[in-house]
């Protein structure tokens, strides 16, 4: 649903991903040489995060470029637990934020421009969403909630909760709704149990990534940056020691914010609860989701199946079967 509204909006400007340059040498060849960014800090130096400006620039050659609208032959999978995605997240936030210096360039069409501001902000989101809770939290000190009538803030609550769930919602639905397509996914009931599974561990995951893009935003400022290496796709476990070295800051940060609602708002503590939730949990989150007997019985369940699962792809399983050669 989510890409279905974008490749409208964004016509012959849409964005593109690295792997097609495979099949379409000739207009990456031609457009896509990428510059090194002038500067020593974490904006400088070689572009990390290129698909969206090889995009930009392929347009700017002449070259429509297009979203087609369909899913298949791709299993890329995320990496497989929760500090490795908080890592790959400061990379691409890293990445996209290089693309301040690209927005002056000649020629480019004004979707393009679009397309690198809102990349930009796209990543912006999560350090914005900490300074308002730290904001929030500070107005309590004033004794009027920092002025701001409550009917407000219900409202801006609402407002993002929509445009962060609807595209996910919309989808989920219309796989639910046809019968066909559900069973593809394991039947309604496995689908409905594994879209709720979805929802409450991302939900859970999002402020605790949130806040890690809020603090390496502020290393960015003093210089810090991250090296661009290939991420990790077998799955690990977490140890306990390596969740509580990685996810203290949250949850310190998540009980600080508890303790001040408790004591100054606490008819505010229902609607900080999914962020409050993220945040003091993110230790036993980290562990949990990563152990291998909770990835059995998942598997075994058949949660949160895609239709590949079921029904292994020819090209799928003669990569596996290599694999163990």
């Amino acid at each position: 649903a989510y890409t279905m509204g974008r490749a409208w909006w964004t016509g012959d400007c849409g964005p593109y991903w690295g792997h097609n340059a495979l099949i379409r040498t000739r207009a990456f060849h031609e457009h896509c040489r990428l510059p090194v960014l002038p500067g020593d800090g974490p904006l400088g130096g070689h572009i990390m995060s290129h698909d969206q400006v090889e995009a930009v620039l392929m347009r700017r050659g002449g070259y429509h470029v297009r979203v087609l609208v369909e899913e298949g032959e791709g299993w890329e999978g995320d990496p497989p637990t929760l500090p490795d995605f908080v890592k790959g997240e400061l990379r691409w936030w890293q990445g996209n934020f290089q693309y301040f210096k690209l927005l002056a360039w000649p020629g480019l069409k004004p979707v393009s421009r679009l397309q690198l501001v809102l990349a930009i902000l796209m990543y912006l989101g999560a350090p914005a969403w900490m300074l308002f809770l730290a904001a929030g939290a500070a107005s309590l000190f004033d004794g009027t909630g920092g002025g701001f009538a409550p009917g407000l803030g219900i409202a801006l609550f609402a407002a993002v909760l929509f445009m962060t769930f609807a595209p996910k919602i919309l989808g989920f639905v219309g796989v639910f709704l046809r019968r066909g397509e559900s069973q593809r996914y394991g039947g309604r009931l496995r689908l409905l149990a594994g879209g709720l599974a979805e929802l409450v561990v991302s939900t859970l995951m999002a402020p605790v990534v949130a806040f890690a893009v809020a603090v390496f935003a502020l290393g960015l400022l003093v210089g810090r940056r991250l090296d661009w290496r290939a991420q990790p796709r077998d799955g690990r476990v977490v140890t306990w020691g390596e969740a509580l070295t990685t996810f203290w800051p949250q949850t310190l940060f998540g009980a600080l914010l508890f303790g001040l609602l408790l004591a100054m708002l606490p008819a505010a503590l229902p609607w900080a609860a999914p962020v409050l939730a993220g945040l003091l949990l993110a230790v036993p989150l980290a562990v949990v989701t990563a152990s291998p007997l909770l990835g059995r019985l998942g598997v075994a369940a058949g949660l949160c199946d895609i239709p590949e699962d079921p029904a292994r792809p020819h090209a799928l399983a003669r990569l596996e079967a290599m694999a163990f050669v």
